[in-house]
């Protein structure tokens, strides 16, 4: 909830960009946290924690497992589940920058 806050305080002050990278860290966060709460009722103890360390390295991505797991429960039905992803992916296009000709950073929008 303090991403969130964040998110809209910083976007309330100008701050675009940092308020749709923290938007994005917190939705990731999120689901990341669901599929980690939940998966060890499905996983056994080593693969939950292999998982664990390769999302801690970066290696892994969990978002999409995370959200995958709130429609195979029934939180989120398909429609929702793709316009949270859809979001997730837009987020993450408007906050990465890429160089241009070695002298202009523009950012991704999508």
């Amino acid at each position: 909830m303090r991403d969130l806050r964040a998110s809209a305080f910083l976007a309330f002050c100008g701050r675009y960009k940092q308020a749709l990278s923290t938007l994005r860290s917190a939705l990731e966060l999120i689901f990341t946290g669901i599929y980690f709460q939940y998966a060890e009722n499905e996983i056994s103890e080593e693969k939950l924690e292999k998982n664990w360390i390769e999302w801690w390295e970066k290696i892994g991505m969990f978002f999409g497992r995370g959200l995958k797991y709130t429609e195979k429960v029934g939180w989120l039905n398909h429609k929702t589940r793709k316009i949270a992803g859809n979001l997730y992916g837009n987020l993450s296009k408007a906050v990465h920058t890429m160089i241009k000709d070695d002298y202009y950073m523009i950012a991704r929008a999508g």
